[in-house]
């Protein structure tokens, strides 16, 4: 039986399946399945890794009228939602603090106000004195403290909001524009190729939508024609990780040997349609890769082989183990 934290997925899925967003396989009300509250897609528990008591005891806790607990996916919003919840952590500690500090010099006023002016509560004074001049500078810190928060939060909103834009999305790159002036003419000549692309990859999705992405500017000379991006949209998140890793397959594959013309999947390039900030965590992850392939290099580590996985830089090399060189 699936499972949200709104109760059963028996309701929600009824007749009508729905993939899930890691294997890809199909989601039933007989799957033990989580659906994430922030992309609202469903994750087979074995694909997630969640244990059978963990996942009971979500189950239990969504029957609630009020449940506690709340899940997301680890493929694209546990991160996001773990930053924004520890930054409100954070503030509410901080507020806690200050409130604290303000009943404490409250006090002190109170106590002064009933006429017990003993030399320690003369200091008493001067030290509350001192202490309510920084209040003042305490509360504005806070305010922008919250200031910064509220933008942390819209930004990390906005976020997932461009990626639920993008996520039937593909981008296509190098693909030679045509000279054709016709725009409906251009359009079918592209959209073969396309085809053509898509069948040699072995897959029959056909995108709903493709549109060339910038201002077209032509070249003083030919060879130096820069081709504007193309963005294709499928019909479903499934069909585009279908088709990338279709494509990625190909390029790994070797040519036959009557093959004489180059793969049309080796002149182009596709990758997934990625926002500003996805594209500055990949600039950062290629900057990552290329210094310790450098430094591998340079130590003449032989054995390291490092690649990108689940947003890291890991080395997979293999190591012989302890007295293996000796033998």
């Amino acid at each position: 039986m699936t499972s949200t934290r709104r109760g059963t997925a028996s309701a929600q899925l009824g007749q009508k399946a729905k993939d899930c967003g890691i294997c890809t396989k199909i989601v039933t009300a007989r799957d033990k399945a989580l659906k994430c509250e922030i992309c609202e897609q469903w994750y087979h528990t074995s694909c997630e890794k969640i244990e059978d008591d963990e996942y009971e005891f979500i189950l239990k806790d969504s029957k609630k009228d009020c449940p506690r607990l709340h899940w997301y996916c680890t493929k694209q919003c546990n991160q996001v939602a773990s930053k924004f919840l520890n930054g409100m952590t954070e503030i509410q500690r901080q507020v806690d603090n200050l409130t604290e500090h303000v009943a404490l010099v409250e006090r002190k006023i109170t106590d002064v106000r009933e006429g017990k002016f003993t030399q320690k509560m003369i200091d008493s004074v001067k030290e509350i004195t001192k202490e309510e001049v920084h209040v003042q500078p305490s509360e504005e810190k806070l305010e922008e403290l919250m200031g910064i928060l509220d933008s942390r939060g819209k930004e990390h909103i906005t976020e997932l909001e461009e990626r639920m834009k993008r996520k039937h999305n593909l981008m296509l790159f190098h693909l030679p524009e045509s000279k054709n002036k016709d725009r409906e003419a251009r359009l079918r000549e592209e959209k073969e190729q396309i085809n053509e692309l898509l069948t040699e990859v072995k897959v029959d999705h056909k995108p709903l939508e493709l549109r060339r992405i910038g201002k077209f500017t032509e070249a003083a000379k030919p060879e130096e024609q820069k081709h504007r991006p193309v963005r294709l949209t499928f019909s479903s998140e499934t069909m585009r990780d279908e088709v990338l890793r279709a494509y990625h397959r190909a390029r790994k594959e070797e040519p036959a040997n009557d093959q004489t013309d180059a793969k049309l999947c080796m002149t182009l390039a596709l990758r997934r349609d990625l926002t500003p900030q996805e594209r500055k965590e990949e600039d950062r992850l290629f900057e990552e890769l290329k210094a310790k392939r450098q430094q591998s290099e340079q130590s003449g580590d032989e054995n390291a082989h490092w690649i990108r996985r689940n947003g890291r830089v890991v080395n997979i090399g293999r190591y012989p183990r302890q007295g293996e060189g000796d033998r």
